[in-house]
């Protein structure tokens, strides 16, 4: 029974009707013409005044806890604090709080409360919500380090004036607070009101080393227009030491530039840069200083993340780039963690002279029509601004509508782009292929891919897909055509191709977007204009109901008056969103539907042979309309649904339309020691010798082109 509904059995009012009936429940509300009650069951009834006899009242906890406080003396404070104690034994905290505080009872209040301020201070992340913590809980801990967060909030933000509040409420309410003089400290130096900041130092809550550095302050603060390299260098520690990082930051970047050949600054600054995850202006400053120990053990930092044996890579690395480039190479007696990391990190990048332009390509397309074999595909790329070829940087693929060109993409983009200058931009023309639906269509947005990620140093796990009109279906059609190649995409004002069936009995139509379940893994953030005359708000919408129905990750926009254009103001949200996907490598569910025999793959299960006969063909024509290609159409289709089972040591798969299913193993799915079971439409498949072979992961590397997602091992299951 609700505990609501059992407090209301317990302590219910009852009115004694003329009738000689009674209710039972609580009163919610009277006047002079009614009562209104609601009962155990949750019903609120309404009984005219005219019709009741009499009504006994019944308190609830908090009303009789309420009663016995107002009958206490004034000053009985031991009284109040007791029944402070019994509100909490029954759980009124709030009513707890209240009483405690008129109490003056500090200690079982800070001790009350104390846990719910540390735990929304540990979530905090809002000015509002660090000062909502120092509003409701100014007697706890968690109150005083807000102080400190919001000061040094504002001092980061140059708010000198809101620190200075924040640090002085602090130093007021606590006196001899360190931190709190701390930041007075620093705001005062700053602010260069040396008097006050001589005062301060001398206080007895600092130590001998925060007076030491407080009055060299003044002294460096004074003359700060004469200073040299190392005294604005000595400067920022002061500042650090204070809590002014940005403040610091500033000084030792001045420092910087006053000498760049200073190895000392340089990597003083550089470490500065990591703390704060700027890693390219880091290497950018060690580069200048000439200090090339520092700059290479950096820069293997920044290749290589995590603890690694540094030598065994380095003896590693070029055998293994040899392996994935096809020659005979051994790395047999190689440890396999050491050969993964040499795959994922281990690739080497020119620099680019012209980082920050656009720069116009071609690339020979990877699947040529039979009458144009040396098709090529022309598209652009702009690489950011301060490209560091040792650093690994997200890109965004654009595609264009229907008869466009890369340019128009490029003029969409660019300018949202530039503004945060970590991210590639990538755009090619589609020519009369258009995107994705055929072979050559596909290839046209693969083979530019393929080639700037050769180039440049691309995390495979950032790449991004948007487009418009055919581009937004384009969006679509790659990630559905090869599951996984992206970790997200955001269509605009296009769709799903949709298979229009007819019942032959009723003559009703039904729509299906086609291949929606080879989204799953990859979020979607689609844009739609309600009123487009080219793409109907229909044909979007059979797709969205889609998606949710399969519960696939989506952020739909829906524009009432727009039509078929760009929406210029999603750029941003579409970046920001963009920003905090990374595809996942081994996902723990996965799912490919296709009754296309050239569609197989998806993650880290393949189709290698359909079940399903072909009873057809399924035509798919260039931008003109004419044909350009004709596949297979299979049935039935082959849909399977994969789901990682670490308690088994295996997955729990449901496939239908397939008559042989492969899947790719790695450490982060199953553990190589142990048998490796596979349930397959409810048949346990037990694999107990599969072991980890660094031939054929090179040989996956080498044919999915993919360093990130590597597997070590595969296993087949006959399913006929």
């Amino acid at each position: 029974m609700p505990v609501l509904l059992l407090l209301l059995l317990l302590l219910a009012d009852e009115i004694e009707l003329k009738t000689g009936g009674r209710l039972e429940g609580k009163i919610v509300s009277e006047n002079d013409e009614e009562v209104k009650l609601r009962t155990s069951g949750g019903a609120v009834v309404t009984v005219k005044r005219s019709e009741i006899e009499r009504i006994e009242y019944k308190e609830t906890p908090e009303e009789e806890i309420e009663r016995r406080l107002a009958a206490l003396d004034p000053d009985d404070a031991a009284g109040r604090i007791a029944l402070g104690d019994e509100a909490v034994r029954r759980r009124l905290n709030d009513l707890a709080v209240r009483i405690y505080r008129e109490a003056g009872a500090r200690e079982k209040l800070v001790a009350l409360i104390e846990p719910e301020a540390r735990r929304l201070l540990e979530r905090a992340r809002t000015l509002e919500a660090i000062e909502s913590i120092v509003t409701h809980f100014p007697e706890t801990e968690s109150a005083g380090t807000a102080h400190l967060r919001l000061g040094r909030m504002h001092l980061d933000a140059d708010n000198v004036g809101e620190a200075e509040r924040w640090f002085r409420r602090l130093y007021e309410a606590r006196p001899g607070h360190r931190d709190a003089l701390k930041g007075l400290v620093a705001v005062y130096t700053l602010m260069e009101e040396w008097e006050t900041v001589g005062a301060l130092v001398e206080d007895a809550a600092l130590d001998e080393e925060d007076r030491r550095l407080g009055r060299r302050a003044i002294e460096l603060g004074r003359r700060k227009e004469r200073l040299s390299a190392e005294e604005m260098a000595e400067w920022a520690r002061i500042c650090f030491a204070f809590g002014a990082t940005q403040s610091g930051l500033a000084r030792i970047e001045a420092a910087h530039r006053l000498d760049p050949k200073d190895a000392e600054i340089a990597g003083r600054l550089a470490d500065l840069y990591v703390d704060l995850g700027r890693l390219s202006d880091a290497l950018a400053a060690l580069r200048k200083s000439g200090a090339d120990d520092r700059l290479e053990s950096l820069a293997w930092r920044v290749r290589y993340p995590g603890e690694w044996d540094a030598g065994a890579l380095k003896s590693a690395e070029p055998l293994v780039n040899r392996a994935i480039d096809g020659e005979a190479v051994d790395l047999s007696g190689i440890d396999r963690r050491v050969v993964e990391a040499a795959v994922r990190f281990g690739r080497r990048f020119e620099p680019e002279p012209d980082a920050g332009r656009v720069l116009k390509r071609k690339v020979r397309a990877d699947a040529a029509p039979k009458d144009d074999p040396e098709w090529e595909v022309d598209y652009l790329v702009r690489p950011p601004k301060n490209y560091d070829p040792l650093l690994r940087y997200p890109l965004l693929v654009g595609l264009h509508g229907s008869h466009g060109q890369g340019e128009f993409e490029v003029a969409l983009w660019r300018r949202d782009v530039e503004k945060r200058e970590e991210m590639f931009l990538l755009c090619p023309t589609a020519g009369r292929f258009g995107w994705g639906s055929s072979t050559w269509g596909h290839s046209n947005v693969m083979s530019p891919l393929r080639a700037v990620m050769a180039r440049y140093n691309i995390d495979p796990d950032r790449v991004y897909v948007g487009g418009e009109s055919m581009g937004g279906g384009g969006s679509f059609e790659t990630v559905c055509r090869a599951p996984g190649v992206a970790a997200a995409i955001s269509p605009r004002i296009g769709t799903f191709r949709i298979l229009v069936t007819e019942d032959p009995h009723t003559g009703k139509q039904s729509r299906r977007p086609m291949n929606v379940e080879n989204l799953r893994n990859t979020p979607v953030y689609w844009i739609a204009g309600a009123k487009d005359e080219k793409v109907p708000i229909e044909m979007v919408q059979v797709g969205v109901k889609r998606m949710r129905a399969l519960d696939l990750e989506l952020v739909y926009k829906e524009y009432p008056d727009g039509g078929h254009e760009w929406f210029p103001e999603e750029n941003e949200p579409v970046l920001d969103w963009f920003a905090t996907k990374t595809r996942p490598r081994y996902p723990e569910q996965v799912e490919i539907y296709s009754d296309d025999p050239f569609i197989t793959r998806s993650w880290w299960i393949e189709v290698v042979e359909h079940g399903g006969v072909e009873i057809g063909k399924t035509p798919h024509v260039d931008m003109d309309g004419k044909l350009a290609e004709e596949r297979p159409k299979l049935k039935p289709a082959a849909h399977v649904e994969a789901r990682v089972t670490s308690s088994r040591n295996g997955f729990r798969i449901s496939a239908k339309g397939v008559n042989t299913l492969r899947v790719y193993l790695h450490d982060e799915m199953v553990d190589f020691t142990k048998p490796i079971t596979v349930t397959v439409n409810g048949k346990p498949h037990v694999f107990k010798d599969v072991k980890p072979d660094v031939a054929f992961m090179i040989q996956e590397v080498r044919r999915t082109g993919d360093r990130s997602r590597v597997y070590w091992a595969a296993i087949d299951i006959d399913m006929r």
